[in-house]
């Protein structure tokens, strides 16, 4: 029975990783301003994975930031011609959601780091202390691969990469 779990163990490979570029850290952070649009390209890098599926929840504070309906999240469809859901944008909870699909050709899976899709969202007010706020993928974020040594059901999203701005007043 331990070599079994041995085994299973060996074989899961989660090392995805989902990130927002520009890069940004707390201590540097993008600074905008009230009424400017942030825009952030959406990242998958799949690591050693072949990912087929990926599940975004992406969370903003919503009493800093709107994401638009229609222009708020741009789909790459090239690398994902399929859309299971969304996208779906709530300003009032702060999320943006999609579940992207490469298509029934595993030979499609994403297999080097690849732009999921465009993040745009425009600031409503400054932050507080002009201290920077995060936007960040929820741990719903999910992504699965086709790759052989990976199981069908594994999430193999092992880092998430949020971003980091400060928005001041347009004075």
């Amino acid at each position: 029975i331990s070599q079994k779990q041995q085994e299973l163990r060996a074989r899961a490979s989660a090392n995805t990783t989902l990130a927002l570029l520009p890069s940004t850290l707390p201590t540097a952070p993008l600074n905008k301003r009230v009424g400017d649009t942030v825009s952030f390209d959406v990242m998958l890098n799949p690591g050693n994975n072949h990912v087929s599926t990926v599940k975004i929840h992406i969370g903003y504070d919503s009493s800093v930031f709107e994401v638009p309906q229609k222009t708020g999240f741009e789909i790459n469809k090239n690398a994902f011609p399929s859309a299971i859901e969304g996208p779906l944008i709530n300003n009032d909870d702060g999320s943006v959601i999609a579940t992207l699909f490469v298509g029934a050709d595993p030979g499609q899976a994403i297999k080097v780091p690849t732009k999921i899709g465009t993040l745009r969202l425009t600031a409503l007010r400054e932050t507080y202390n002009l201290s920077s706020t995060k936007i960040f993928f929820e741990e719903t974020s999910q992504a699965y691969s086709v790759s052989s040594q990976d199981y069908a059901y594994e999430n193999v999203i092992a880092t998430t990469n949020p971003a980091y701005v400060i928005v001041r007043s347009r004075d």
